[in-house]
């Protein structure tokens, strides 16, 4: 998930903030949640390990990946343009 999220550094089609997108502040959350479960299951808070582990599984299926389906992108012509 962490080498998911470091490629997406190189994304800048939809730029909402500068020069930065909604997908690149993602990136800044699970570089810091990956880590903080990791240390949880190490430490035996496995309730916050399965929380965060949880959280970013949601949102790298659902969140991330309502963004692929934007108006402008490449799957969103696949899917809902009628050639």
């Amino acid at each position: 998930m962490v080498a998911a999220a470091r490629s997406s550094r190189g994304i800048h089609t939809i730029r909402a903030f500068g020069p930065f997108s909604l997908i690149q502040r993602l990136l800044v959350i699970i570089l810091i949640a990956v880590p903080y479960g990791l240390i949880a299951a190490r430490q035996g808070r496995i309730n916050a390990h399965r929380r965060t582990m949880i959280a970013r599984f949601f949102s790298a299926l659902v969140i991330e990946g309502a963004f692929t389906l934007v108006p402008g992108r490449a799957l969103h012509d696949v899917f809902f343009v009628a050639q």
